[in-house]
Order: C-alpha cells, then structure tokens, then sequence
C-alpha cells in the first residue's frame, strides 16, 4: 500500500478499508490516521491537562481506543467527532481521578450534584457500579451500543449517524433502555432515573 495515496484519502474511505484489509494495509491506514489527528489530539489532551507528558499518555489511550474500535465503527462518517469524544472523556476521567487522589470526597460531591440521591451520593461506588453493570447485562447488543455512545458523549444525532438508525428508532430504543434499566435498578432498592444513570457512566467511564 502506498502511504502517500492512503493519506489524500477521506477518513470515511479509510475506516471501510479497515473492515476489510490486510495486517500491513491496517499498520498503513492507522499511520495515516495518526499523524492526520496527532496535533488536534494532542491539543485537546493540554487543553484540559495542562502538563504535555499527561496530555502524551492521554493521546496514546486515545489513539488505543480508535485501533481497537475504529474498523467495526458503523458509521465512518463520524471518525473525527468519535475521536474527540474519547478523547475528551479520557482526560475529564482523569481529572477526576487525579482530584479523587487527591481529595477523596470530590467523587462523593459530584455524585450527589449529578445524581441528587442521597442513597447513591453515600453508597460505594464500587458497589454501585457492579449493580449498573449488572443491570446493563439485561439489555440486548443494540441497546447496550447506543448506551455506550451515550456515555461517550455522542448527542443523539451523533449516534443515529453512528449506528444508522433514525430519530425515531433512536427514541424507541432509549424508552426501552430506560425503563428496563430504571426498573432493574429499582429490583435492587436504587431509585435512579435514566439520565442519572448517563451521568455515572460519564463520571467512571463505560462499564
């Protein structure tokens, strides 16, 4: 493969050549990938780091991501928009991580702000993630995709091109995933509406 062919390609041709290449035409188009969003990415991981050996290892967690997921994206369309948002909530993660390190309550504080239950606020987190994960076990793969879209912080027009799926599939298929993860939730005496459970997934990461 020609890198210098590959690199005047759009990002859509590039991700369907993924799905379907050689182990050296994928080391080609990764490479092109990489140094068309090196610079842009790694000015986003400063932005919100603001120390550049953070923003470095954020970069290359990021750009792990995209290898391992970029050629089963549905929809190619939205490679750079998919990019960013892991990107962004790579470092928002480690921002609170770091300010968890440093001040253990800040999870407590953001998890009463986000949730507004004091059930959860005071529950370990730990706990209360191994429920959502169970109760995320209850959705079948469409459902559990758009959830983890969701937590990745693709807005709802972002996963319908993603997963090419309409607006109105799109809504169909949340009211489904909120009242069968609201309802499993409140099995396990936690009372917590949908867009609190968006707002953890958010906070710890997808499950």
């Amino acid at each position: 493969m020609n890198t210098q062919i590959e690199s005047s390609k759009t990002d859509r041709a590039l991700v369907i050549k993924l799905q379907n290449c050689t182990a050296a035409e994928k080391n080609e188009i990764l490479m092109t990938l990489y140094e068309r969003y090196k610079n842009l990415i790694l000015k986003i991981c400063f932005h919100y780091l603001k120390d550049y050996d953070l923003a470095q290892d954020i970069f290359h967690d990021a750009f792990i991501k995209v290898i391992q997921n970029a050629g089963s994206l549905n929809n190619p369309e939205v490679f750079r928009s998919w990019f960013v948002t892991i990107t962004r909530n790579l470092c928002i993660d480690r921002l609170r991580k770091m300010a968890f390190k440093d001040q253990e309550p800040i999870m407590a504080r953001i998890v009463a702000e986000r949730v507004e239950d004091l059930f959860v606020a005071h529950m370990e987190k730990d706990r209360l993630l191994v429920h959502l994960s169970d109760c995320v076990q209850k959705l079948d793969k469409s459902l559990i995709k758009i959830l983890k879209l969701r937590w990745q912080g693709l807005k709802a027009a972002e996963i319908s091109q993603a997963l090419s799926i309409n607006k109105l599939q799109l809504r169909r298929s949340y009211r489904q995933m909120k009242s069968i993860l609201e309802s499993a939730m409140k099995e396990k005496r936690i009372n917590i509406t949908i867009d609190q459970i968006i707002h953890l997934g958010e906070i710890h990461g997808t499950l």
